[in-house]
């Protein structure tokens, strides 16, 4: 399928705040299924989700994300991809410019996911712990994090990362990306058999 050139204003609204488990409060832009390509397309100003893909070889592509997840919860992010079983399956974000945003602004679950090109910046903006780009969990393995702007994450005590790989990541690789202006720190990648190379990250922490 194909969604291109679409302007989505206010596409959802919440009324309850921090309170992600409420059935009628998880309503977002979602695809959901297989091959699907959303391009040149414009989401702002949705208390929660930007837009999420489930299934396999998706695409998010020069698309404008911004103004999102106004509760700050990592169940509503500007970008989110999920469910994919083998490298293979993996979805794409590329060449597009993702900002303002509660929590995360991309989020990748699952394996061989490829975020690329991207301008990520001012997220975290209602949390403390928070990185703008976010995996975690052996299930993410054969990701890759490349070519990416990713800017402007400062949480209230000095928190605020840029890209993270958390706990128990494996089989990530994270290179050529440029990273700024965060509290803490530009890039973090815990677990095993991860490769972090040629990144550069200044004006970072204290």
């Amino acid at each position: 399928g194909l969604v291109e050139d679409s302007r989505l204003l206010y596409p959802a609204y919440a009324r309850h705040l921090n309170e992600p488990d409420r059935a009628e409060d998880r309503v977002c832009v979602q695809m959901n299924g297989d091959d699907h390509t959303v391009r040149r397309c414009l989401i702002a100003w949705a208390a929660t989700d930007g837009i999420k893909l489930a299934g396999r070889r998706n695409t998010v592509e020069d698309c404008l994300v911004h103004d999102v997840s106004w509760d700050g919860s990592l169940a509503h992010v500007a970008v989110s991809l999920q469910n994919t079983a083998e490298a293979t399956d993996g979805s794409t974000v590329r060449y597009s410019t993702v900002y303002n945003g509660g929590n995360a602004l991309v989020n990748y679950r699952g394996y061989g996911h490829v975020i690329e090109y991207n301008h990520v910046y001012d997220g975290g903006l209602a949390c403390k712990d928070v990185a703008l780009v976010y995996t975690g969990l052996p299930t993410c393995a054969d990701g890759i994090v490349r070519y990416n702007w990713v800017h402007g994450c400062r949480t209230e005590e000095g928190g605020g990362l840029g890209i993270r790989g958390d706990d128990q990541t494996r089989s990530l690789t994270v290179h050529h990306n440029v990273v700024w202006n965060c509290g803490r720190d530009g890039i973090i990648v815990k677990g095993d058999d991860n490769l972090v190379c040629n990144n550069t990250v200044f004006d970072i922490g204290t």
